[in-house]
């Protein structure tokens, strides 16, 4: 019988590697800024999560399936709705599979994400792990806030220097003047 929760082992993660675009390993990840995950990511969108279904795909391995409606694309093709299937997860059976450092989506959610491409099931990894996912809420000062990081994981810096993953905060106003000034340098260099 297998037990009702486990952490993914490194045969597991072993197996997921191909679907991600990013340097990562068993939760770590190397610290990326907003122009970075832009550049590595094949889709940066904003939206409001409003399903996740656990499932296990076509072969065998459990993901969440998260249904977004898009309210802008930053980079990538724009879609009005998508379904983002995201490695990991509960069934209802209560079998599941967790990835250190990797976020989870929720109903209601409001969220910015940059994504890798899809795999071979459709599985997409958010770029730097925790880092590529921001939770848009409403800050003290009545002003809208993004908010990533905080939830397990390490992030490496440019000297390989292994650091807690802290969350962190910024405006949205800023986040989204970065996002769109990266994502028109990234068009630009693709025109090249």
């Amino acid at each position: 019988m297998r037990p009702p929760f486990f952490l993914v082992g490194s045969a597991v993660l072993a197996a997921l590697l191909p679907f991600h675009t990013f340097g990562s390993y068993a939760g770590t990840a190397i610290r990326m800024d907003v122009e970075s995950l832009v550049e590595t990511a094949d889709l940066v969108l904003e939206g409001r999560v409003l399903a996740t279904r656990c499932v296990e795909d076509s072969l065998g391995q459990i993901v969440t399936d998260c249904e977004v409606e898009v309210d802008r694309t930053f980079s990538g093709e724009h879609r009005e709705r998508r379904t983002l299937r995201l490695p990991g997860g509960v069934l209802e059976s209560g079998r599941g599979l967790m990835i250190p450092g990797l976020p989870s989506l929720r109903a209601g959610e409001d969220v910015i994400l940059a994504l890798s491409e899809a795999g071979k099931t459709g599985v997409r990894l958010p770029t730097g792990l925790n880092q590529g996912k921001f939770r848009i809420v409403t800050g003290s000062n009545g002003l809208p806030q993004a908010i990533r990081g905080g939830v397990g994981g390490a992030l490496l810096d440019a000297d390989g220097v292994e650091e807690a993953g802290a969350a962190e905060s910024m405006s949205y106003a800023e986040l989204v003047a970065r996002l769109e000034a990266a994502a028109n340098a990234k068009a630009n260099a693709e025109q090249r």
